[in-house]
């Protein structure tokens, strides 16, 4: 008999939707050692990716997107039946119109049943780390202030260059937040700041939400022994910075450093998201004016 009653037959049960270098990377990687959650091992983004023809990137022969149903069923062909089945995808963040149109016509009566999970971080911060995560995966070749240029990032998407290129546009939360939150029931956001100061109360938080056993104790245990007996690099060292943070005795968290950027273009960044920020604050009631940096009032 299954443990959970599951939403839709072969379709994930959560959706982590981002923000892209706003934590939902470390919610995807602490899930993935919860021996009840199944998460497939690449990010798939179908909900987005299919309305996106194969002539979508005319410079990329072969993107690997997933545009099938089929497809995206198959991703989860391997779960157990005792296991919630879930995704990470930043993309249904960025692109929240076409995800939750998708979303909708996919489940049919049932989708609100499904479960959000969004994590949320420094606007500045994340595109900053952003960038800085492209630039170490090669991907990134412009200096920062080019990159993070308005027109630039217009003149590459007209381009037909990847969505992860538009590191302003991620960092934009507030239009996002209204509409999951007035097409969904089951919403839970986690904080970017506080994920850093206190993991394990963040997954017990995590674990309530999705019902999933919160013992968190044997869990570390489990983990503590896998880490141990494994030889290979942190699977947490690509994406967090050079600071090592105990976590739950075997897993190390680390933030993810940012490029140095001088006074004036801070300020000017910061100003591109006030309003947003301001949003942001009011629809969740969370006192996030830090985010403001120098017009912190």
């Amino acid at each position: 008999m299954s443990r959970y009653n599951h939403i839709a037959e072969g379709l994930p049960d959560f959706l982590i939707i981002g923000a892209e270098q706003g934590g939902g990377q470390w919610i995807q990687k602490f899930l993935d050692e919860h021996p009840h959650v199944y998460l497939p091992s690449r990010n798939l983004g179908y909900f987005v990716y299919t309305e996106r023809d194969n002539g979508y990137n005319p410079n990329i022969k072969e993107d690997g997107m997933i545009r099938d149903l089929s497809d995206y069923k198959f991703a989860y062909s391997h779960a157990e039946a005792n296991q919630l089945r879930g995704e990470y995808a930043p993309i249904y963040m960025y692109d929240w119109m076409t995800a939750i149109r998708n979303i909708k016509q996919t489940y049919g009566a049932n989708y609100q049943m499904i479960k959000i999970i969004v994590a949320l971080r420094n606007p500045v911060d994340r595109a900053l780390a952003h960038y800085q995560d492209q630039v170490d995966q090669g991907i990134e070749k412009l200096p920062l202030s080019e990159a993070l240029y308005p027109d630039t990032i217009i003149s590459r998407l007209n381009n037909y260059e990847s969505d992860f290129f538009d590191y302003l546009g991620f960092s934009f939360y507030a239009d996002a937040i209204t509409a999951y939150r007035n097409s969904f029931e089951n919403i839970h956001f986690f904080w970017y700041d506080e994920m850093i100061e206190d993991e394990e109360r963040v997954f017990r938080s995590l674990c309530q939400f999705l019902r999933l056993d919160s013992e968190a104790i044997q869990l570390r245990q489990r983990i503590s022994q896998s880490m141990a007996q494994e030889t290979k690099p942190n699977p947490f060292s690509s994406f967090f910075g050079n600071r090592p943070k105990p976590l739950f005795d075997g897993v190390w968290i680390k933030e993810k450093r940012v490029p140095p950027i001088s006074d004036e273009f801070s300020h000017k960044l910061h100003g591109t998201f006030i309003e947003d920020i301001e949003r942001v604050k009011h629809t969740l009631f969370k006192n996030v004016d830090h985010w403001k940096g120098p017009y912190l009032a």
